[in-house]
């Protein structure tokens, strides 16, 4: 017999619910959440579903044993009037829960086993506001705060606002979503990420992370939605991988404060493998990570603040992650990042001791259009750092012919303003504002890679070469080649 949930609603004047005004533009929202006297709606004091359209509040906190609310009619606005709700408190292993769940009756994969499926639609429209969502410590794994599932109606809105959430238990994100065609819109909520493990069991590591397991807020599989999403001045503190990922075309991610402590590979503050997207704005200081990623064709990242570092804690690498901490990332790994415009960032690299780049630069082909312009980059070595683990460019497996740099500022106390990596560069050319490096391009390119480059406006001509590089240029208009 299917466990049954209970819902007391108790009928009100039925007059929509005033949307709770947003507070000043900044990161998080914990300051604004309050129960507030004179709501409208109907009063929600129990676990269970919600299957018509409406104006809704909690009227008291909620702690329920398994999924505390499933939404499944459209146009429902949830108040939860500065109360919290605690999901997951009978705890199991053998299925998984959610804070507040919408999805497709069909979705087996991801519908808890015990709620009984009255969603005649597959999707809903849902505004919900202005309380707190925590996971129970006895909840079972992969347990969400929020899951939205299969919704193939374009023209629906789910608007997530001035919420704070707590989770906790192993694969739990905050916000996850996938196959959504409407427009999804998170801001101004606070995200406490205290989850620590997000393998399946019997997954490694490596499966884990290049699934996305750990990531705070993820909008997976919608690349083609009518309206971008917008996920803007939310906090995320924590996080054992990333902050945000979205896959869907035009997003805009902006203002929001992120510090994830991570342990898992790909542990960017932002993930951005959508096309056209636009991220600016954003405060990005992990206490353990990297800051921004691109491989989307097309997007725009600019005015960010960034400081970045590594420390070897990394499950994978059993120490430091493949080739540190990244400021900013941009790669063609999935050959669709041509049009990538990147300007106007501050970004940081504290070493430490497992190195990185304020700038990387992989994987790009040939004919793929870039600008690299009016950037600050700044390298502060660690005391235990070894001589050739810091740079400011880092370029690999690249051909740039169609990429411009221009105009960037590289600051380090280390020895070099750019970094030829191990698999080459063809037609790397950048014209700098200025570098305070000793030395001006190191190519530790492997043998036969055959590189090439051209550096303006460099502190000096002076190059350093790998014991196999084979890379020839100019600096300052000066010849030099590797081998010398």
């Amino acid at each position: 017999m299917k466990y049954m949930f209970s819902l007391l609603l108790l009928a009100m004047s039925g007059t929509l619910l005033a949307q709770i005004p947003h507070p000043a533009a900044q990161a998080g929202a914990s300051t604004n959440i309050a129960p507030r006297s004179g709501v409208s709606g109907r009063a929600i004091s129990a676990c269970g579903s919600i299957t018509s359209p409406g104006s809704y509040y909690l009227s008291t906190n909620l702690t329920c044993p398994g999924t505390a609310l499933l939404l499944s009619g459209p146009g429902i606005d949830l108040n939860l009037n500065g109360h919290t709700i605690t999901y997951g408190t009978a705890g199991g292993t053998q299925q998984t829960v959610f804070g507040i769940e919408n999805d497709a009756c069909w979705d087996t994969d991801q519908k808890a086993r015990t709620v009984a499926c009255d969603n005649t639609g597959a999707g809903v429209a849902a505004n919900i506001y202005n309380g707190a969502i925590v996971q129970s410590n006895r909840a079972p794994a992969f347990s969400d705060a929020l899951f939205f599932g299969q919704n193939n109606n374009e023209n629906q809105l789910i608007n997530i606002h001035n919420v704070t959430i707590t989770i906790q238990q192993t694969g739990t994100r905050a916000f996850y979503s996938t196959f959504q065609s409407g427009k999804i819109v998170l801001e101004h909520n606070t995200i406490h990420d205290n989850v620590k493990s997000i393998n399946y069991p019997g997954q490694n590591d490596q499966g884990a992370r290049a699934e996305f397991l750990g990531q705070a807020i993820h909008v997976n599989n919608s690349t083609t939605m009518r309206s971008p999403d917008l996920i803007d001045n939310n906090k995320i503190i924590g996080s054992p991988q990333g902050g945000i990922r979205d896959t869907s075309s035009g997003a805009i991610i902006h203002d929001n404060d992120i510090s994830q402590n991570s342990t898992y590979a790909n542990d960017f503050c932002v993930d951005s493998p959508g096309n056209q997207q636009q991220i600016y704005s954003n405060y990005c200081h992990p206490v353990n990570g990297r800051g921004i990623h691109v491989n989307g064709q097309g997007s725009h990242i600019y005015n960010n603040t960034i400081v970045v570092t590594e420390a070897p804690v990394n499950r994978e690498y059993n120490g430091c992650e493949g080739g540190g901490a990244f400021g900013v990332q941009i790669e063609d790994d999935i050959h669709a990042a041509g049009g990538a415009v990147v300007t106007g960032n501050s970004a940081t690299l504290n070493s430490g001791v497992c190195g990185g780049a304020a700038f990387r630069m992989t994987g790009w082909l040939s004919g793929s259009p870039a600008t690299i312009q009016g950037n600050s980059w700044t390298v502060n070595k660690g005391a235990s750092e070894g001589v050739f683990g810091d740079f400011l460019y880092s370029v690999d497996n690249d051909n740039l012919s169609d990429v411009k740099f221009g105009g960037d500022k590289l600051k380090t106390n280390d020895y070099f303003c750019a970094e030829i990596d191990w698999d080459g560069v063809q037609n790397f050319n950048a014209s700098l504002a200025s570098c305070t490096a000793p030395y001006a391009v190191y190519s530790r390119n492997g043998n036969g890679s055959n590189s090439n480059f051209k550096l303006v406006n460099a502190p000096n001509t002076n190059l350093i070469c790998g014991a196999q590089a084979t890379s020839r240029g100019t600096i300052n208009g000066a010849a030099v080649k590797c081998p010398k």
